[in-house]
């Protein structure tokens, strides 16, 4: 009977923020728990995943359970937000444990640059930090900005490459058979067995050529 007055008093007993004995050394970042229950994995940006064998939440450095330990699945900090997994669909929460994007994808890549990659029913896309699509799921494949020095990804559609920027353009049309990342502006692309260069406005520097298209790969 007490458990269930504790219980409605805190509104949900799993949501109850609760705190995992021990210390953290801030020379190693590792928290060292005197409950054998929990497993914490390496802390970043103050934060670690911690798991109790059945599901998974997040920790802060003084073992404070900032998201609850419900979870299927949850990741380190990125960016502010954490990748949290139930049921099959993943969302982000903040480091205060509060959701920012609800349980409506796939799969979700951690943000990086700012966005995240996002998957449902094998099409994906970018959101924003408040969950905006700033593309809609419709590529079949697509690269980490991080991946190009020029701030752009490769994106794949119907097996053909082209290129996006942050904010959800096709710079480059999914016209090409291949596309290697941006170097210096330029990236070499092949179509119908010629090949050559594009510049980050899309534009072919020159007419593609036959010639030797192995470095394309």
């Amino acid at each position: 009977m007490k458990y269930l007055i504790i219980c409605l008093l805190l509104g949900n007993c799993l949501l109850a923020q609760t705190k995992i004995p021990g210390t953290y050394d801030t020379n190693t970042q590792k928290f060292t728990t005197t409950d054998n229950t929990y497993s914490i994995r390496f802390f970043l940006h103050g934060f670690a995943p911690v798991s109790n064998s059945k599901s998974f939440g997040l920790i802060d450095s003084t073992g404070t359970v900032v998201i609850p330990i419900i979870y299927d699945g949850v990741g380190n900090l990125k960016e502010g937000l954490v990748v949290v997994t139930k049921e099959n669909k993943s969302g982000f929460f903040n480091k205060t444990g509060k959701m920012v994007v609800p349980f409506i994808y796939d799969i979700a890549d951690d943000f990086k640059g700012g966005v995240a990659i996002v998957r449902n029913n094998n099409k994906c896309g970018i959101i924003d930090k408040k969950g905006k699509e700033v593309t809609p799921l419709i590529y079949d494949g697509m690269d980490n900005f991080n991946n190009d020095t020029s701030g752009f990804a490769r994106v794949q559609r119907n097996k053909k490459w082209g290129f996006i920027n942050k904010s959800g353009k096709e710079i480059v049309p999914c016209i090409y058979d291949k596309a290697n990342f941006f170097r210096k502006d330029i990236a070499f692309v092949v179509k119908d067995g010629k090949c050559g260069y594009v510049n980050t406005s899309g534009k072919e520097i020159a007419p593609l050529t036959k010639e030797d298209c192995s470095k394309a790969y």
